[in-house]
């Protein structure tokens, strides 16, 4: 899949994730996002950037297509991985959760 979507909650801890993808030209990039970065760092298989998370809730959305076009001059082939590097939690759902709803399930879990 060509776009990356995250939803994360900044706790005011270190985070990073990085997508592990394969392009046209049968190379492995690494793209690295962390929000202890300050600067943007491209080399030949990892590109590093800054990631700002405002307080609360994000979301994170990565055209894949466009970074590789970008920094690379390649086209995107796969994903192959995904890795988080989280000092956060996290948590797989059944159903999607819009943002404006998170803060109330948030609640609900609390109490019950």
């Amino acid at each position: 899949m060509p776009i990356f979507v995250m939803i994360i909650k900044n706790v005011n801890r270190y985070f990073s994730f990085e997508l592990k993808v394969k392009d046209d030209s049968d190379t492995v990039r690494h793209l690295r996002a962390s929000n202890y970065e300050y600067k943007t760092r491209i080399h030949q298989h990892i590109c590093t950037f800054p990631l700002i998370l405002e307080s609360g809730w994000n979301v994170v959305t990565l055209n894949i297509i466009e970074i590789l076009k970008k920094i690379y001059s390649s086209n995107y082939v796969e994903t192959i991985s995904v890795q988080v590097f989280i000092l956060n939690y996290f948590r797989f759902m059944e159903i999607v959760v819009y943002e404006e709803y998170i803060s109330a399930i948030e609640f609900i879990q609390r109490t019950n």
